[in-house]
Order: C-alpha cells, then sequence, then structure tokens
C-alpha cells in the first residue's frame, strides 16, 4: 500500500542499507503491488496503527500521498484498511507487523515481521494464535468508515505550509 516516495523514505532511514540496497528494497515492494492489480488479486485487509498515520515519513507531501493512496484502498470490494487508535491503548501486535496469507484450497499459514528479521508460521497451533490476535486487534480498530475519517484529519496534519514557521 505504500507509494514508491514513502517506501523509499522509509528504507533510507536503515543506516545498513546502502543506496542500491534502498532501491532495490523499494522495487520488490512496488513489484509486490503488481500482483495486486492482477484479475485475480486477493481481497486485502489492513490493520494500521495510528502512528503510521500520524508520523510523517519523508517531506510533508510524500506522507500525504501516502494517505491518499490509503484512503483510495478503504474500503473497496478487494481492500479494507482499518486504523488502530491511540485510544484503544496497547496491542499485542504493536511489535511489528503480522501478514495472515490464505490460498485458494483455504491453507493459512502467519508471518510476523519486526524490525530485523521476520518468522514464518505454518503449523496450525501457531497459525491459530496469530489469526486470534489479529481478529482482537480488527475487532478493536476503527471501521473503515471511521478510519477514513482519521486518515483524512491527519491529511491535514501533513499539509505543507506555504511559509516557514517563525
Amino acid at each position: 500500500m505504500q507509494t514508491e516516495e514513502y517506501a523509499h523514505a522509509q528504507l533510507s532511514l536503515r543506516e545498513e542499507l546502502t543506496p542500491e540496497e534502498v532501491k532495490e528494497r523499494v522495487n520488490a515492494r512496488l513489484s509486490r503491488q503488481d500482483r495486486l492489480h492482477a484479475a485475480n488479486r486477493p481481497l486485502r485487509w489492513a490493520i494500521l496503527d495510528e502512528s503510521v498515520i500520524r508520523r510523517r515519513v519523508g517531506s510533508a507531501e510524500c506522507m500525504a500521498k501516502q494517505l491518499a493512496r490509503l484512503l483510495e484502498q478503504v474500503d473497496t470490494p478487494d481492500s479494507k484498511v482499518q486504523v488502530m487508535p491511540f485510544s484503544s491503548g496497547p496491542h499485542y501486535l504493536m511489535g511489528g507487523a503480522l501478514t495472515l496469507l490464505t490460498n485458494s484450497k483455504g491453507s493459512t499459514v502467519a508471518y510476523e515481521e519486526g524490525i530485523e528479521l521476520g518468522h514464518l508460521y505454518e503449523d496450525r497451533d501457531s497459525v491459530k494464535k496469530w489469526r486470534r490476535h489479529y481478529e482482537v486487534l480488527r475487532a478493536n480498530a476503527l471501521s473503515p468508515a471511521a478510519s477514513a475519517e482519521l486518515i483524512r484529519d491527519a491529511m491535514e496534519d501533513h499539509k505543507p505550509c506555504d511559509t516557514p514557521p517563525s
């Protein structure tokens, strides 16, 4: 769901990555997005912590474009976006990202990713545990419509200024 500029700004923060590695990873993220525009695209359901839409990454223009991209995907036939508001307090998945992937046969795997590494879970018990955490998160997050309002509100915070502050 990331724009190219946002992905570049985010990955450029990683001091251990060379400019060539940043470019390679940005291109990898963008090529994965190409699959999401295919005729048989999967349903994507993203739950984002409010910090993702509030914390500026890159320029104000970069952030505004990223938020606009999220708004486009908030509630479509093949994508849903929900925001977990700060007011909900801490949650189990604050330390990283979780991806649940279900194939056409109904088999699901869970991929947990932190800053440095990730782990793929394929066994039934682990997947069940991660799915339960995801369902609790989804139940406590804002609806797609309320999430869209919060994203629009965050866009106001990221508008470029015409004049620098004095």
